[in-house]
């Protein structure tokens, strides 16, 4: 997890992390691994969480999709007009899928701007209900060693 960390921090410069996944479980695992072992979240503390299957929730009423069928095979199969997503629940495939499901839908919601889409339907990786105190605490956070809120 360290590496990981390390990994995010390196590549995003000092930009805020967007993770992208498909239900809520990828980021609260995370999450919890590193509470568990007592790791600070580093440059997650202000990372955002796009959820495909939310985005998915939100938004298919617009595209021509079944409201019923939200996985993310069958949401990748519509957002690639018939491609098979593979072995599914394998992390790169996974991961892959997600991010092309995701910009379908972005597609689909008439390419907002990408500040407007993450205001509309990112959720912050810790402390999910209070928005707005989260976003002033990730503002003033901003040192990796920040405690976890």
């Amino acid at each position: 997890l360290r590496k990981l960390l390390e990994f995010l921090n390196d590549s995003a410069g000092g930009a805020r992390i967007v993770l992208v996944e498909h239900g809520e479980m990828d980021a609260l695992m995370l999450k919890s691994c590193l509470g568990r072992l007592g790791i600070a979240p580093g440059p997650l503390l202000t990372a955002i969480v796009m959820d495909t299957l939310h985005l998915a929730k939100e938004t298919v009423r617009r595209a021509n999709v079944d409201q019923k069928d939200l996985k993310l095979c069958s949401l990748f199969k519509d957002a690639t007009r018939g491609q098979d997503l593979g072995d599914a629940h394998q992390a790169m495939v996974d991961a892959g899928g997600a991010v092309a499901v995701e910009a379908w839908l972005w597609d689909n919601l008439g390419k907002p701007s990408l500040s407007r889409f993450v205001d509309l339907y990112g959720a912050f990786v810790y402390a999910t209900c209070e928005r707005n105190a989260v976003r002033a605490l990730a503002r003033d956070a901003g040192a990796a060693s920040a405690t976890v809120p």
